[in-house]
Order: structure tokens, then sequence, then C-alpha cells
């Protein structure tokens, strides 16, 4: 029978604390990566909120795969890979605003001379239609000229 208040010899101590030893190194080593891979996660979710990109997730995926994810990343580096990967792929850059258009000018009293104030208007509808390209411009300067002759 063995005795409950006996020692364990030492060479099974010593086993037992360098095997705890090994689990706890192993799981620090598991956390930092864990801790690595939240910190670049969240560089990369900065870097794209900043550039807006159409489509965010296939950005990620790109940049991920031209960059070294397994290092910790510099917000600045990742930014300009960021702007190189937009240049490289421009389908991933949102389309510019287009230039808002001219506000209609207030309507007031009737021109002394309607013919003068009928080529003015005539003059910044075209104006407008030719800067914006939009149809709706375009058919309103149409509409004007049409109905002035």
């Amino acid at each position: 029978m063995t005795d409950p208040n006996a020692t364990p010899p030492p060479e099974a101590t010593l086993e037992t604390v360098q095997t705890d030893l090994d689990d706890m190194t192993s799981q620090r080593d598991q956390l930092a990566q864990q801790l690595l891979e939240q910190s670049n996660q969240h560089l990369l979710d900065t870097a794209l909120r900043e550039a807006k990109p159409i489509d965010p997730e296939t950005c990620e995926t790109l940049l991920r795969a031209r960059m070294d994810c397994s290092a910790p990343l510099d917000a600045q580096a990742t930014r300009d890979a960021l702007g190189a990967l937009l240049d490289d792929k421009p389908f991933l850059k949102p389309a510019p605003a287009p230039p808002l258009a001219a506000p209609l000018p207030p309507m007031s009293a009737p021109a002394a001379n309607p013919v003068a104030s009928d080529q003015v208007r005539l003059d910044d509808t075209a104006r407008r239609a030719a800067q914006s390209g939009n149809r709706r411009d375009l058919t309103a300067y149409l509409r004007l000229r049409r109905s002035l002759k």
C-alpha cells in the first residue's frame, strides 16, 4: 500500500512543472497571435473605412495578399498599400461625386426686357446642361429653347 502522505519523487514533480510551463507558453503564444491578428484587423478596418472603397471585403482580401499580416502592421504602411491597391485596381475606387447643379435663380418680378431675360435664362440653362451632362438639364434646355422660338 502506498502512503497518501508520501511525497512524489522529484523527477515526477519536475516533469509536471515542465509540462505545465510548456502548456502555459503555448497558451501565451496563441494569445499573442490572437492579439496581433486583432490589432492588424483593426488597422485594416480603419484604413478601409477612411478610403471608402466600393467593395471593402475584396479590398481587404487583396490587401492581405499583398501585405505580410503575420507581423505587426504599421498604420501608414497600411494606408500606403491600400492607396497603391486602389491605384492598381481603379474599379474599387468610389465614383467621384457628380457636380451639383446650379440652383435656379429665385423667381422675381418680370424683367423690363423679356427678350433679354429669356436669352439669359436660355444661356444659363444651356451652360448648366453642358456642365452637368445630366439628361434632365438637357431636356429642360431643349424645352426652353423650343418654347422661346
